[in-house]
């Protein structure tokens, strides 16, 4: 019966665990996305120095949580997410309207990707 309880209970903090990690890799990237979406507008309407600052923030965000996040999820994806944070930022440099806006989107995409791939849902799991 012992062993029973013992099992159950590590059962259950497995799960909770993974009930934590999904929310955290959530509230991480829907922060990030919302700053990035600002940015965005910001970009669209030619107001640079806000994007910039709103980019900034998104990055600093993403790179506060950078140890946990190389930790719970596949390496490629986060080097693909720094990757993507400076190619954003040069497109920021140039001022580059239309390129600016599809490296945002692509950016934005990748981080639903990841909150989406992490949920604990029947498909994944399967």
């Amino acid at each position: 019966m012992k062993r029973l309880i013992i099992s159950l209970t590590l059962l259950a903090l497995m799960i909770g665990l993974g009930f934590w990690n999904t929310a955290q890799l959530n509230d991480t990237c829907s922060r990030v996305t919302a700053l990035l979406e600002e940015a965005q507008a910001s970009g669209e309407f030619g107001d640079w120095e806000n994007a910039e600052a709103r980019t900034r923030s998104a990055w600093q965000c993403w790179d506060e949580q950078s140890t946990y996040l190389y930790i719970v999820l596949p390496h490629d994806c986060t080097d693909e997410v720094y990757t993507d944070f400076h190619e954003l930022l040069e497109r920021i440099e140039w001022e580059d309207t239309s390129d600016y806006t599809a490296a945002s989107s692509r950016l934005i995409a990748l981080l639903e990707h990841l909150s989406q791939s992490a949920q604990l849902t029947l498909e994944n799991l399967l």
